[in-house]
């Protein structure tokens, strides 16, 4: 059983102003973080950002599953709230753009006075908000920065292979041998059906047209290939590896590649957050451990 662990949340307000016709109601749109709490805690030097599916409690059993699991000093971001805003591509990138700077300039302001450098890691639907966001705002991104199994580096999909590349996924042990997992694509399915349904497949046609091979390429111009990772699962069925290499070595990005053991599996279950932990110590040390990779540029 998953024992307990003392964290806090936090949320962080968008710089989202509501009289741009962005909102589809005027309230300010949030972020909800969990981290470590404690006098004898320091604050987070890593941020992750969880995709679709992981929204409040999901997330809070994430970081509950990396302190299981040893990965301490880790902010745990929940899924963004696209839901709230209007269903058009300007709305959604906004706020796909706002939303890691925005996190991340709070979890550096907890630091206190002394600029720390922060990492961030972002997986599945967070990756393309991630490396928009880094492209564009180069200063709120200090430190490493790392997509797992991201969204975006696979030259656009559609729809109806994606939702076959969903059910596929459901069918893999890691997650037949985790129910938790059922709570979260739960989740995401009843997001995807009301996106289907009222909004006219706004959020799901802007997220299969996401591709970031250019956000990718200034991250590199401005931090250097040492301090960007792009790191794909040997058995994602849903954004697969062998995918992602084609995209980034037509990008002549091939040296910022690497694959892990795995599937697509959410971090609140054991599978899905260890995948985290060969990551984490890449972006704290710039190598990832002895073993964990199972490919880094065809080697």
């Amino acid at each position: 059983m998953l024992q307990p662990a003392c964290h806090e949340s936090s949320s962080v307000v968008l710089p989202i102003a509501s009289d741009r016709g962005l909102l589809k109601k005027d309230v300010p749109i949030d972020v909800t973080f969990f981290h470590q709490a404690g006098e004898d805690v320091t604050p987070p030097d890593v941020v992750a950002f969880l995709g679709l599916g992981n929204e409040v409690a999901a997330s809070a059993r994430a970081a509950r599953r990396f302190s299981a699991l040893g990965l301490g000093n880790i902010a745990v971001v929940s899924a963004l709230p696209y839901w709230k805003m209007s269903p058009n591509p300007d709305a959604l990138k906004e706020l796909a753009v706002q939303a890691p700077g925005a996190v991340m300039r709070a979890v550096t302001e907890m630091h206190g006075s002394e600029p720390p450098v922060v990492h961030a890691i972002a997986e599945s639907q967070q990756g393309p908000s991630l490396a928009w966001a880094a492209a564009e705002d180069p200063g709120s991104f200090t430190g490493r920065l790392a997509l797992l199994r991201s969204l975006g580096i696979q030259n656009g999909m559609k729809v109806l292979p994606f939702l076959w590349g969903m059910a596929r996924t459901g069918c893999q042990a890691d997650q037949l041998r985790n129910p938790g997992v059922l709570k979260i694509a739960g989740r995401g399915a009843y997001r995807l059906g009301c996106d289907l349904v009222m909004d006219k497949r706004a959020g799901l046609d802007f997220a299969l047209s996401a591709t970031i091979g250019d956000a990718l390429g200034k991250i590199v111009a401005h931090k250097g290939e040492e301090n960007l990772a792009v790191v794909a699962a040997d058995s994602d069925r849903l954004f697969s590896a062998a995918a992602q290499r084609t995209m980034l070595t037509a990008h002549d990005l091939q040296d910022i590649f690497f694959v892990i053991r795995g599937s697509h599996t959410p971090p609140a279950v054991k599978p899905g957050a260890a995948q985290f932990m060969p990551v984490a110590a890449w972006c704290r040390t710039g190598e990832f451990p002895a073993g964990s990779l199972v490919l880094h540029n065809g080697q």
